[in-house]
């Protein structure tokens, strides 16, 4: 018993002190480096994630911005389990261009939507590939 409260006390200290602990601070993203999240995409060739509200729904995501201050991208929990399930890319005029989603939500992206004609709207769906 005595380990156990000594255990839970060196848990709060790391957590407060900003220690190696892997804390989901209360957002709708894993750490960047949860080994649980799905990897961003390998040709997605984006820079650090900043945490935003892209989506306006309370929760945070993962904004990627473009060395002339445009949104290149975002990572999204749409599903709010606490993992990513969903990379966009942007256009410069903030309109989505393609989608990698988790659909099954098993830590691996399996499909990519894109915009085929430039309209805005995700209009072919093909299977992403393995790892």
């Amino acid at each position: 018993m005595k380990q156990g409260i000594s255990m839970l006390l060196a848990f709060a200290l790391l957590a407060g002190c900003g220690g190696p602990l892997l804390i989901n601070e209360g957002t709708d993203f894993p750490p960047a480096d949860d080994p649980s999240a799905p990897p961003l995409p390998t040709d997605y060739p984006w820079g650090q994630p900043k945490k935003e509200d892209l989506d306006h729904d309370g929760h945070t995501d993962l904004a990627y911005y473009g060395p002339d201050g445009s949104l290149q991208g975002g990572g999204f929990d749409k599903n709010h389990d606490g993992k990513v399930d969903v990379f966009k890319k942007y256009d410069r005029n903030g309109k989505p261009v393609e989608e990698t989603r988790d659909t099954d939500h098993d830590g691996a992206l399996d499909q990519r939507a894109t915009d085929t004609d430039g309209d805005g709207t995700l209009d072919k769906v093909t299977p992403y590939p393995p790892k």
